[in-house]
């Protein structure tokens, strides 16, 4: 049932648009993988969609939707036995009725959450060279991962132990192939992570009201501020060490305050919830010690590892709404572990059911998902036209406009992948290393995305000759003048293009 309500909860809000920056990268990385690098994974997922579908709009949407279909499936066909079906078609409708499914972004935690799924379906079911090769890909998928994937073959050990005499070959190849190409490709980067923590430490400040630069391109100076040094993941762990804890420590109770929000649960609940499950888990632990039982105890240091990986995005850099289907995803795994009263609703729905029934519902489920998935995604991209300040929009008139060469000015990310570098080329605010007027004039800048972005970044909002230009209705001298486009109406942004 919540399959066939998936296509009705996709398109559940009325305009659903293209966002640029992160996703978009994602998106125009698949077109040349140059490198094994951080995102790989994805950008390969990108890339074997774009053999099916050319248009880069098109592949937006589609891969959206497939990626939201993955995770479904996983979580059904993942299932053990008929009562384990249950839970996890409980916990599949809880997360589909939550805004999660339409609010994640950028998509890339869906991939690594179906990735999760498959990875702990082959633990459980010992197929270990599957299983770590899922840890590698996830690792050059989301960087947490990457400590997690070198670590792997702990968790197999007693495995390894009380199998010797076998052949275990594949497993210790699978292994060393991938600590080799780790080694010579390693997908963290200190560099990226100090931006991820520097943007969204900026962000938290800002939504509570305590900065008021524009967080994602002016992050460096409040870093400096609050701890004393900038520019490095250093920085940040060694700078200023009780801020940091105080950033965390308000992550994780913003964390609990998202959660009840978006499951729509008090958050004493959900605190409740959390302690049990893990208090249950670590108690396994213990008894497992006891009792020498290290298979049992590999399961537990496992799923126990990969909800300190899950969470530990959410608190060291900010519980945005993407996270939280990772770490829903584990929280599954430890719920089927640890609660005797799901235990108890096993034994209650334990039935036999025909396989021929089965395989006919399934069928039925499959046909019926493929034609309105086709819907959905054509429904997506066409709510996308309606918002007159969507990027969608904004795109389509541009190239309704046959404006020719375009070297656009745009705070809102680079849009130019929608349609040809060779027509297109973005220049981000944060290129300008002089005055205004030389920046427009050295870039050749012919169209201007004019949103509050400059009035929040200072370093536009305190350039005298910026200033000017607003204030002389966008003209820069004799020679160069911007006119407002009146076909663009959105009141949020101006598209100003410079008169020929």
């Amino acid at each position: 049932m919540a399959l066939i309500l998936l296509p009705n909860i996709l398109t559940y809000e009325r305009q659903r648009d293209i966002q640029l920056y992160d996703e978009t990268f994602y998106l125009e990385s698949g077109n040349h993988i140059t490198d094994v690098q951080d995102g790989v994974s994805y950008f390969t997922y990108y890339k074997l969609l774009n053999f099916f579908f050319k248009n880069p709009v098109d592949r937006y949407f589609v891969g959206y939707v497939l990626l939201v279909y993955l995770v479904s499936f996983a979580f059904i066909f993942t299932a053990n036995t008929t009562r384990e079906l249950f839970v996890n078609i409980s916990f599949l409708a809880i997360l589909l009725t939550s805004p999660l499914v339409l609010s994640a972004m950028p998509f890339i935690t869906l991939f690594s959450s179906f990735l999760l799924l498959i990875l702990i379906y082959a633990f459980y079911h010992k197929k270990y060279v599957l299983f770590l090769i899922l840890g590698f890909v996830l690792a050059y998928a989301r960087v947490e991962f990457f400590g997690y994937a070198l670590f792997s073959i702990f968790f197999i050990l007693p495995y390894l132990i009380k199998n010797k005499n076998k052949t275990n070959l594949s497993i210790y190849i699978t292994f060393c192939i991938g600590l080799i190409v780790s080694y010579f490709k390693n997908p963290s980067s200190h560099e990226r992570a100090y931006i991820a923590f520097c943007q969204h430490y900026a962000f938290s400040k800002f939504n509570k009201g305590l900065y008021n630069d524009d967080p994602w391109t002016t992050c460096g100076s409040l870093i400096l501020k609050d701890f004393g040094r900038e520019g490095h993941m250093e920085d940040i762990l060694f700078g200023n060490f009780a801020v940091l804890l105080e950033h965390m420590g308000s992550n994780l109770i913003e964390l609990f305050k998202i959660v009840s929000v978006k499951f729509n649960v008090p958050v004493l609940i959900v605190v409740i919830l959390a302690v049990v499950v893990l208090s249950f888990e670590f108690l396994r632990v213990i008894r497992n010690v006891n009792k020498k039982r290290w298979s049992g105890l590999s399961q537990s240091l496992l799923v126990l590892a990969l909800m300190s990986v899950t969470m530990f995005g959410p608190i060291f850099y900010f519980p945005r709404d993407h996270y939280l289907i990772q770490i829903f995803v584990v929280f599954l795994t430890l719920s089927k572990r640890n609660s005797v009263i799901i235990k108890n609703i096993f034994i209650s729905l334990g039935k036999r059911f025909d396989f021929r029934l089965i395989i006919s519902v399934i069928l039925v489920v499959v046909f019926y998902l493929f034609f309105t998935g086709i819907k959905s995604f054509k429904k997506l991209r066409d709510s996308s036209l309606t918002n007159e300040c969507g990027t969608l929009r904004l795109i389509e008139t541009f190239k309704y406009a046959k404006l020719g060469k375009i070297n656009v000015l745009n705070p809102e990310g680079d849009f130019c992948a929608y349609f040809g570098k060779e027509t297109c080329k973005s220049i981000l605010p944060y290129e300008k290393q002089n005055n205004f007027n030389q920046f427009i004039e050295t870039k050749n800048v012919n169209v201007i995305i004019y949103t509050d972005y400059f009035d929040h970044n200072p370093e536009y909002r305190e350039d005298d000759e910026f200033k000017s230009f607003v204030r002389n209705q966008f003209k820069i001298n004799s020679k160069i003048k911007f006119i407002e486009d009146p076909m663009f109406t959105c009141k949020y942004r101006k598209v100003l293009i410079r008169e020929m």
